[in-house]
């Protein structure tokens, strides 16, 4: 039997994160992070995100956090998205900042994007900033490689190509098991997002 345990889940508000885990006998993949465990068929992965928030605080309070996830005996772990707060701004340094804390991840991190690091930007707290041009941004600096992130990375399929739309759409094989991530707009209504589409196309 499998035993996967989970640490966090959480959701956007208007960015759905959709984590699929198929059972697949037949994958015969391996990663860096391979262990005894995983040949056993038995293995323990990570589930966080929504931080580190500057309105919550978190800032003195990450590296417990980080030194705690890195001191388990997780295979890897999935970052469910929002590396800010939907009320601060969608500087450069947001995405360089969160390249490097998941990449002090001594295992392997599968990053998928939440709604605040850039359909939010559009906001006036968050700079008056281009959701698309936020996202472009964030598709060249969190996925710089066709592996994930962390000291240990695990080789990922992706939906796109690098720096190209969908790139953040993956895939990946551990042990029987075939995780998903997608990046996609939940039908809860982003107007700004509905008005921009509708410009490109000619309808507004």
């Amino acid at each position: 039997m499998l035993h996967i345990s989970a640490a966090r889940a959480a959701m956007g508000a208007f960015l759905c994160l959709t984590l699929l885990a198929c059972a697949h006998p037949g994958s015969t993949a391996k990663s860096a992070s391979s262990t005894d465990a995983e040949s056993a068929g038995s293995y323990s992965f990570g589930l966080w995100g929504d931080m580190p928030y500057k309105k919550a605080g978190d800032a003195p309070k990450l590296p417990v956090v980080l030194a705690s996830i890195n001191a388990s005996d997780i295979a890897f772990s999935l970052y469910d998205g929002d590396i800010k707060d939907g009320s601060s701004k969608c500087s450069d340094d947001v995405y360089t900042d969160a390249l490097t804390m998941f990449n002090s991840m001594k295992r392997p991190v599968v990053y998928v994007p939440g709604d605040n690091e850039w359909t939010d930007c559009h906001r006036t707290n968050n700079g008056s900033m281009d959701p698309l041009e936020r996202l472009a941004h964030l598709r060249r600096v969190l996925y710089p490689t066709v592996n994930s992130l962390g000291q240990q990375t695990l080789p990922l399929q992706h939906q796109g190509a690098l720096s190209q739309p969908q790139v953040e759409n993956t895939r990946f094989a551990y042990g029987p098991v075939v995780f998903a991530g997608f990046n996609r707009d939940c039908p809860l209504g982003h107007r700004w997002m509905a008005r921009r589409v509708a410009r490109q196309f000619g309808r507004a």
